[in-house]
């Protein structure tokens, strides 16, 4: 008896609906529980450990059900996440190449959560060549639904998060105030549920829900968020994108604040972080969105 069909045993003996056994679906869903129940997905610790509990049994019986993902496929993912492409074309390439092969290596033996990730994956790749994300699919709304009832967020909720606003850059009609300001509550608190190394995935979620916040005009606790960003840097010594940081504090400081002084501050401290990353072409991107802003900013005033 495979562990679709020993759940559902377990269900139907206490005669409970799928409804019954996920609750409000924060953890599990309706349609996540189906196809858990038909075969169709691998069950991941945290929704054994759920599935257990509701069920009120311990959760070692489920656990010979479970299946760590492969070491090899953890590593490429967090390469993956760590590489910074600035828009280099060369690093982009690398990535694809990352991400291919865990599709390639790894796909039928991921549980549903990672092989969402691959999805996300291939979609901040795509907008990262200026190509517009690929159309959600039914899965990927499931976990998004998800994760916008929690409050406190696993590192492949980060993940969802980032490619959502991610897309909101592309695609204006995806961004949402209210959802902006409810992630962004929790995200401040988010560095205290994360592993020192873990950190870099909270900066560029926070790095991409302020680019778009700046873009739509939310101005919503904007300080605190670059506070947080400049003391995650800090603690990790990790400055390869403090110049991005730096980028939108001064966009802050003109756009919500007026505060032109401050904005220059920045933009020197930008330029001065750029020299951190080598071969790379992003000092004269900073200049070149300097003299825009300034332009915009000029045309403002009058």
């Amino acid at each position: 008896m495979d562990f679709g069909q020993f759940i559902r045993e377990l269900r139907l003996k206490r005669r409970w609906t799928k409804e019954d056994l996920c609750g409000d679906e924060a953890e599990l869903s309706i349609r996540q529980l189906t196809r858990l129940e038909l075969g169709y997905s691998k069950p991941t610790l945290s929704k054994i450990e759920f599935i257990a509990s509701r069920l009120g049994i311990p959760t070692f019986q489920l656990m010979k059900y479970y299946s760590a993902p492969p070491q090899d496929y953890l590593e490429l993912k967090y390469l993956t996440l760590r590489l910074a492409t600035f828009g280099d074309e060369e690093k982009l390439t690398q990535m694809v190449h990352y991400v291919d092969e865990m599709a390639t290596r790894f796909y039928e033996q991921l549980p549903e959560d990672e092989r969402v990730i691959i999805w996300i994956l291939r979609c901040r790749i795509r907008m990262c060549f200026g190509i517009e994300p690929i159309k959600q699919t039914q899965i990927f709304h499931d976990y998004f639904e998800q994760v916008k009832r929690r409050t406190c967020y696993s590192i492949n909720d980060l993940l969802l998060i980032h490619v959502y606003f991610l897309a909101c850059q592309v695609k204006r009609e995806l961004f949402d105030k209210c959802f902006y300001q409810q992630v962004t509550n929790c995200l401040l608190k988010q560095d205290e549920q994360l592993k020192a190394e873990e950190w870099f995935i909270l900066r560029d979620v926070l790095i991409a829900s302020l680019t778009a916040a700046i873009e739509y005009g939310s101005d919503y606790r904007h300080e605190e968020v670059i506070a947080l960003l400049h003391q995650l840097m800090e603690l990790t010594q990790d400055y390869q994108k403090k110049a991005v940081v730096y980028l939108l504090e001064w966009k802050c400081a003109l756009c919500f604040r007026k505060e032109l002084a401050v904005a220059k501050e920045a933009y020197q401290q930008a330029l001065f972080f750029a020299q951190v990353i080598p071969e790379s072409s992003i000092s004269q991107k900073l200049k070149d969105e300097w003299e825009l802003d300034m332009y915009n900013y000029s045309g403002e005033k009058k």
